[in-house]
C-alpha cells in the first residue's frame, strides 16, 4: 500500500486514524521537549510534585488531557490490530468467479 492511500480516505481527506496518530506524535514530542528543557535548566527531570507546585489547579486539567491522549493511543492501537486481523483473515478467502 502506498503512502498516499494510507494517509487519506476515499474523499481525499485525512483519515481519523492518521490525525489521531499525528496528535499522539505531537503530544509525545512536546512532552519530550518539555522534559529536556527542564533537565537542562535544573539537572533532574520533573515529577508530579513539581507540576503541582508550579501549575496548581491547571495540573489537573493537563492530567485529564493526558489521560484522554492515552485513551486515544489505546483506541488507535485497538483499531490497528483489528484492521490487521481482518486483513490477515481475508487472505484465505477465495474470490468468486
Amino acid at each position: 500500500m502506498d503512502n498516499e492511500t494510507m494517509q487519506k480516505d476515499s474523499s481525499g481527506q485525512w483519515s481519523i486514524q492518521t490525525l489521531g496518530w499525528l496528535m499522539v506524535a505531537s503530544w509525545f514530542c512536546a512532552s519530550l521537549l518539555s522534559q529536556t528543557m527542564y533537565i537542562v535548566d535544573n539537572g533532574v527531570p520533573y515529577g508530579p510534585e513539581v507540576l503541582l507546585e508550579r501549575l496548581g489547579n491547571w495540573y489537573w486539567i493537563i492530567a485529564i488531557v493526558e489521560l484522554a491522549i492515552w485513551a486515544l493511543v489505546g483506541i488507535l492501537v485497538y483499531a490497528r490490530v483489528k484492521k490487521v486481523k481482518s486483513l490477515s483473515s481475508s487472505e484465505y478467502i477465495v474470490p468468486a468467479r
